[in-house]
């Protein structure tokens, strides 16, 4: 309860007018006694912290969201139950909250119907450490998601089209939308230490797609990963990634893309590992220190990619996508340039725990340890007076 107090303490000291409501069952000692009352009743910046039911109900409610407003439980790392479906509207400036819900099943969505979020006022909508979510779907034009550690039963799709997409596990599909409007805008998108079936990126703006374990089932006629072109020509980033799937990994004619030191598992032989879909225009990405397990007609070898890898090589991962058989031919065998050293100035390992955004970052280590957003580290070092460079976005609300 002690950091929860620090946490409001200093939100009220950064909002001087923000106010804490609190919810109970009945509305006892002067509370509310449901969510919809407190969100009436709540103004921009105000806390809404949930206590669950002495009678261990859920409190089932649908909620529509138009403010800032930051939702929490009291007790660190506990989840209220809040089994009903969410409606975001993405004002102009917001900055929204949602920490610690059991949405048994429901989903958070964001409308486009009166939203008023801009390019240059976008809302910020923070989903993190939810359970028991059918969909987090935030797909509006000109909201910056931060979606991250929703690594309990997240079982469908999380869809965004700006912000970051780090730390979660979801049985469905990880999907980057391209914004409606064609202005184009200076974005990084972050997709970075999840578990998802594939990830899908369809966007303008530059990327960086590192360090996820996709798992998509046998069967599926489609790729571990899906990278559209949609004339960006912005450097953008996919490695470090394990894929255990059908299919592999698909490129559709990124000239300004590298897909460097991931392991690439195809279960069947018939379908390419790395496939470069050119789309007429002859564009290429740079694709390099990849392990795959087969090769094909398909296939870019455009430096020292290992392919036909046989089973004895890659047969089988941990949790999070090491390979555990064989993996001496994973480990320092990545691409030997300096801006891919795994974290100890190393050489790349391939697949998700090496190279600087090493899975190991995300994976959550228990109830009240800080966690990390983001960690951007540049650490190519020529010589000794050189000082190493590291750039995160990180610690928790909770």
């Amino acid at each position: 309860m002690k950091k929860l107090f620090f946490f409001l303490v200093s939100m009220v000291a950064i909002h001087a007018n923000a106010t804490i409501l609190v919810v109970k069952e009945y509305g006892v000692n002067a509370t509310y006694s449901s969510i919809n009352a407190a969100l009436a009743a709540a103004q921009n910046n105000d806390t809404i912290v949930v206590y669950d039911k002495p009678s261990g109900q859920a409190w089932i409610e649908s909620l529509t969201i138009d403010k800032n407003l930051t939702f929490l439980h009291p007790t660190e790392g506990t989840r209220f139950k809040a089994p009903g479906q969410i409606t975001v509207v993405p004002k102009a400036g917001m900055d929204l909250y949602f920490i610690g819900w059991d949405l048994n099943g429901n989903s958070i969505t964001a409308t486009a119907t009166n939203a008023t979020a801009t390019s240059s006022n976008r809302a910020k909508i923070t989903v993190t450490d939810c359970i028991n979510v059918a969909n987090i779907d935030l797909n509006v034009d000109w909201i910056d998601a931060r979606i991250f550690y929703n690594q309990t039963n997240i079982s469908g799709n999380i869809n965004f089209r700006h912000g970051l997409c780090v730390a979660n596990i979801c049985t469905g599909i990880i999907n980057v939308i391209q914004e409606s409007t064609t202005a184009s805008q200076n974005d990084s998108i972050i997709v970075i230490g999840n578990k998802p079936a594939r990830i899908q990126v369809d966007t303008k703006e530059a990327f960086v797609v590192a360090n996820n374990f996709c798992t998509r089932s046998n069967g599926e006629t489609i790729h571990g990963i899906l990278l559209y072109e949609r004339n960006n020509n912005k450097p953008s980033f996919c490695g470090n990634n394990t894929i255990y799937s059908n299919y592999g990994l698909l490129s559709r004619a990124y000239n300004n893309l590298k897909i460097v030191n991931n392991i690439i598992h195809n279960i069947s032989p018939n379908y390419g590992s790395i496939w470069n879909d050119g789309g007429g225009n002859g564009l290429a990405p740079f694709i390099s220190y990849n392990l795959c397990r087969y090769a094909s007609a398909f296939d870019v070898n455009n430096e020292l990619n290992y392919f036909n890898v046989s089973t004895t090589v890659i047969s089988s991962y941990d949790t999070w996508g090491r390979a555990t058989s064989g993996n001496t031919s994973a480990i320092n065998m990545g691409n030997y340039l300096g801006e891919y050293y795994d974290i100890d100035l190393t050489r790349n390992d391939i697949g998700t725990y090496g190279g600087p955004y090493s899975i190991d970052n995300y994976i959550s280590s228990g109830t009240g340890k800080g966690k990390v957003l983001y960690i951007n580290i540049k650490h190519q070092l020529t010589n000794l007076n050189q000082i190493l460079d590291v750039k995160a976005s990180g610690g928790s609300k909770f």
